[in-house]
């Protein structure tokens, strides 16, 4: 399950927001969902993150977070 979360620009990517999805949060910061599906998409394509990405009015970075956990409790828990 793919959740979009709104974290700081800085090296520790703090939260700022819960994970959700990109409509929720872009509405949330006063931007599109298609601002941050491309923020999210040039961070993967660069690999690491060499330029800071972010969303220079509100100073918010976008990251992709994989729920992937969740997987693996139903598999130990069946």
């Amino acid at each position: 399950m793919k959740l979009y979360m709104a974290v700081t620009p800085d090296r520790y990517e703090l939260p700022l927001a819960p994970p959700d999805t990109a409509k929720n949060l872009a509405e949330l910061f006063g931007t599109t969902p298609n601002n941050i599906w491309a923020q999210v998409s040039h961070q993967k394509s660069r690999g690491e993150r060499k330029r800071v990405n972010y969303h220079n009015d509100i100073g918010v970075r976008f990251v992709l977070v994989w729920l992937t956990i969740l997987r693996f409790f139903k598999t130990i828990s069946s």
